[in-house]
């Protein structure tokens, strides 16, 4: 019979491709749950400054009309809303999934009243995720 060679093999061999698999699965492990955490802080992060940046113009509305504003945690509505004196909604913005507020009140709302002087009284709100929970004070 004649020499029987085999052309030069290109490519990788299943043991390569199941080292690879091996070594990308167990990076995946590792790294997953610390994205994830980065992910819900930043969603902590994301609703802490709407409720600041609302307050802030709650503030700017209620010097400007010499009224008072409201904003307002929405509990099942998943969302912070602006309210003028007449409790018209003047904005509104949903708050991130992984975010909830922690009320102490069964109500479901939680409404921080604005004066004309700006001032507030120490109140504080509470947002929970999978980490654990977060108390943002308020002045």
């Amino acid at each position: 019979m004649g020499d029987v060679r085999m052309p030069n093999a290109k490519g990788l061999s299943l043991i390569e491709v199941m080292i690879v698999m091996t070594i990308l699965a167990l990076s995946a492990g590792l790294v997953g749950p610390r994205i994830g955490a980065g992910l819900t802080r930043l969603e902590m992060n994301q609703t802490e400054e709407t409720l600041r940046n609302f307050l802030q113009i709650a503030r700017l509305q209620a010097q400007r009309t010499d009224q008072g504003h409201f904003v307002v945690a929405d509990r099942r509505g998943r969302r912070v809303l602006l309210l003028d004196p007449d409790m018209n909604i003047l904005r509104e913005r949903g708050i991130p999934s992984g975010v909830e507020f922690v009320q102490e009140a069964n109500g479901g709302v939680e409404s921080i009243y604005v004066p004309p002087s700006g001032l507030l009284r120490a109140q504080s709100l509470r947002l929970r995720t999978r980490l654990g929970d977060s108390e943002l004070i308020l002045r």
